[in-house]
């Protein structure tokens, strides 16, 4: 396989968390290890399916605030296979300064639906209508 195209400023990453262990964290896992880059990934349980293909697992919630700094304080950048992960925490570990892709902010609007279509809407991204029921 080709190695990928550097671009210039930016560093590899030689070391990447994936927070999740379903079948995009394995997909990830297989694409890293072909280009060379290590992978951990946080797992709920040992039978995830990217538990048998990541470089090193760390089992753990990803609602668990020592579970997150465990893999962010193991890897160069961290990433997600879902967006089910305590905000707050990351905040606290980026302003620390771990390298978190996508940040919180932009998986607030993921984690969110009342968060998303308010601000796709303030940003003029045509959404359905809807309410917000607390």
């Amino acid at each position: 396989m080709a190695n990928p195209e550097r671009i210039e400023g930016v560093p590899a990453a030689r070391r990447v968390g994936i927070v999740g262990a379903g079948q995009l964290a394995r997909m990830l896992c297989e694409a890293a290890s072909a280009m060379g880059v290590d992978t951990v990934v946080l797992a709920e349980h040992h039978d995830d399916a990217a538990v048998r293909v990541a470089g090193d697992v760390i089992i753990g919630s990803p609602r668990d605030p020592v579970a997150l700094a465990s893999l962010v304080d193991a890897c160069d950048v961290v990433t997600f296979d879902h967006e089910l992960v305590d905000l707050g925490a990351l905040r606290d570990l980026q302003a620390r300064g771990h390298t978190v892709r996508p940040g919180p902010d932009a998986l607030e609007v993921a984690v969110d639906k009342a968060v998303q279509r308010r601000r796709f809407s303030d940003l003029g991204i045509p959404v359905p209508r809807f309410v917000v029921l607390d």
